[in-house]
């Protein structure tokens, strides 16, 4: 076969054009497309803002009083130069949270769902794997979700990237960390909207002096490598260089620095690169596979022990001692025998990772060891024609009139309680100073002298009148304008019917704000998919057989050994699914389990097993231990006695469970030839 050049694997061309050691190039493109994502950055920290009370911060220009100049200053402050105090009520928060307290009504949970249906066991196994990661309390999802979702709200844009590592109980273990949108950066240059047009991704991280050498130091010379690199860095221990509370604003993260000046920064970037390689067919075992140049005739794979050219010519002085014909010899196909079209050489992208230093040099690099390939997730809502969009935005002008409505409503009301006293100076008495009868003004017995013989008038008091211009209807207008808009009415935040309101009209509202839901919380559950994807796809690769694996909440998904011929190498989709593992759900099994029964379709075993009772896995052992006694005394030729429901359980059982569980429960004992009696839990 012809060798290729240089230049068809663009690491090897970068490598011979600019050396192995710094890549400052791809740290400057990373600092453009950072640049470019700082408008995206800007909104999503003002729609925090906004979200978490902070809703007087827009800029505006005004002439300062003293000196004449225009100067900016906050909408807060210029509130306050006119001696008011800013007034809001936040709306945009309790949005947030309806849409966070819907999405957890749902009870998602990712699913692997075979290709082939005749492989259903080991879909069931990746399944629970996948659950039990989902589950642990070191990587609980359940409550890593939820702030990314409200993140997502605010800036449109979703990330999380995936790790293998030690975990707390010692044992490794696939995990996923949110990552901050501050720090993040990607190709701007996308259009499809599922971002399949993306070559490069990354962010960057500070780390203290001694996670730096713990990660990148394998050798000596990296230790010389990082100490050169992190000079500045004389310290063992962070030391705080912003204010408490200003480490994730917008404005105070730069690209190049790090935020504590004992902090080292590294920079992860994911990019797609280009090589030369082989798609393989083996006809013997008719399997597919990729294949680099080096394996046609060099490097042997390790899957055979030799090259592809050394394992054709074995086959064939195999099949020409046995006396089968060439032609019916099941070789490996590289192009060379011209059966399909598409075997052969290709130029295959794949991603590549490096880390690198503030000054472009390179920690470490590497193409992919993951078979998912780029371990980040990101997701953006929306994108239109390369825009970002959040829903908090559309929310935000109308949070601000709402505010203005509330200062004017406090304007009128302070106007309305002022009141203005009028002396008249010549019916003063001169004994009293003006202190004095401004404090007599205010006091309940106060007592003001004056003289009438002066000619003057005696002091009199106006009230203000008030204004009524329709302040209350102008802030429910606008509350309901914005509960149009984000479909975030009184019955999706949970609020009551109010009196008089039909069932139907309540049952409409919810049915609306869903609708209306529906978008946002449909792509939350796609950006979900994708990393659920990811999380299996590290679980096939690198869980090892006999692993225990758990899932909690379904007696049908029991503790299991992880079998990794089954499960390892299965082809599957991921679906996400209402989990199964709720009450009303678990009681809905439960008489389904008892009907089964009771037509003859379960044993009791079986029973045991699918169905929900607290007391249900040791009365299952039990029984398990009377059938094993009742066989050894048969294999003895002893006469074995009736199998025996142990007494102590059943009065333990009797005190565990619930009314709803008395059926399934009676079902039971039945069986076992006892009565049970429900009691309240």
């Amino acid at each position: 076969m012809p060798s290729h050049s240089v230049k068809r694997d663009s690491v090897k061309l970068r490598h011979k054009d600019f050396g192995d050691k710094t890549n400052t190039n791809l740290l400057q493109w990373a600092e453009s497309e950072y640049m470019r994502l700082h408008d995206a950055r800007m909104e999503r920290q003002r729609n925090i803002d906004f979200m978490n009370g902070r809703q007087w911060g827009d800029l505006v220009e005004v002439r300062d009083p003293d000196t004449g100049k225009i100067k900016t200053v906050t909408e807060g402050e210029y509130i306050a130069m006119q001696g008011m105090k800013p007034m809001e009520q936040n709306l945009i928060n309790k949005i947030v949270n309806a849409y966070i307290g819907n999405w957890l009504g749902q009870k998602m949970e990712p699913v692997a769902i075979a290709r082939n249906p005749e492989e259903k066991d080991g879909a069931d196994m990746l399944s629970l794997a996948l659950q039990s990661n989902w589950q642990r309390s070191d990587n609980d999802m359940m409550a890593l979700l939820p702030p990314e979702l409200s993140d997502i709200a605010c800036g449109g844009i979703g990330a999380t990237v995936e790790r293998w590592e030690m975990t707390g109980d010692g044992m490794p273990d696939t995990m996923t960390y949110i990552i901050n949108k501050n720090s993040l950066f990607f190709s701007c240059g996308m259009t499809d909207p599922l971002l399949r047009d993306l070559t490069m991704i990354g962010y960057f991280k500070d780390m203290s002096y001694n996670e730096i050498y713990a990660t990148f130091a394998k050798t000596k010379e990296d230790e010389r490598k990082l100490e050169d690199e992190y000079k500045w860095c004389n310290s063992y221990y962070p030391v705080s260089g912003v204010q408490y509370g200003q480490t994730n604003k917008t404005y105070n993260v730069n690209f190049r620095s790090p935020q504590s000046p004992n902090m080292c920064r590294v920079y992860e970037i994911w990019t797609k690169e280009i090589r030369g390689r082989y798609r393989c067919w083996d006809m013997m075992t008719g399997s597919y596979f990729i294949c680099e140049e080096e394996n046609l005739e060099r490097v042997p794979l390790a899957k055979y022990g030799m090259t592809l050219k050394q394992v054709n010519e074995q086959r064939a002085e195999m099949a020409m001692e046995s006396g089968i014909p060439i032609e019916e010899v099941p070789l490996i196909d590289y192009g060379q025998l011209g059966y399909a079209e598409s075997l052969g050489y290709f130029h295959d992208t794949y991603w590549y990772v490096q880390f690198l230093t503030p000054r472009g040099t390179i920690l470490y690099e590497s193409e992919s060891p993951y078979a998912c390939g780029c371990p980040i997730t990101l997701n953006i809502y929306t994108m239109t024609n390369g825009e970002i969009r959040p829903i908090v935005s559309d929310a935000v002008p109308m949070q601000k009139n709402l505010n203005r409505v509330l200062m004017l409503q406090d304007l009128i009301m302070k106007n309305a309680a002022k009141q203005t006293t009028y002396i008249d100076t010549k019916a003063l008495d001169d004994s009293m100073r003006h202190e004095e009868i401004k404090f007599q003004l205010t006091s309940p017995n106060g007592l003001i002298k004056y003289n009438s013989g002066k000619g003057g008038d005696k002091p009199t008091m106006q009230q203000g009148q008030p204004i009524s211009i329709g302040v209350e209807g102008i802030v429910s207008m606008w509350i309901k304008i914005m509960e149009d808009a984000t479909g975030v009415h009184g019955a999706m935040q949970g609020k009551e019917a109010l009196s008089g309101q039909s069932a139907a009209l309540y049952q409409q509202q919810q049915m609306a704000g869903s609708t209306m839901m529906q978008p946002f919380l449909h792509f939350f559950e796609t950006f979900i998919r994708d990393i659920s994807i990811k999380k299996a796809k590290f679980i096939q690769q690198f869980y090892e057989d006999h692993r225990y694996i758990n899932a909690t909440g379904d007696p049908a998904k029991g503790a299991a050994r992880y079998d990794k011929e089954i499960a390892g190498k299965l082809e599957h989709v991921i679906s996400i699914t209402k989990a199964t593992a709720t009450a009303v759900q678990t009681e809905l099994n439960n008489q389904l389990a008892v009907e089964l029964f009771k037509m003859g379709a379960f044993s009791v075993k079986s029973l045991l097993k699918s169905v929900s009772l607290p007391f249900a896995p040791a009365l299952l052992r039990n029984i398990e231990d009377e059938e094993k006694r009742i066989a050894e005394a048969q294999a003895a030729g002893q006469q074995p006695g009736a199998l025996q429901l142990d007494p102590n359980l059943l009065q333990q059982a009797n005190l565990e469970i619930s009314p709803e569980q008395a059926q399934a429960a009676d079902a039971l004992m039945g069986a076992g030839g006892a009565t049970f009696q429900a009691s309240a839990a």
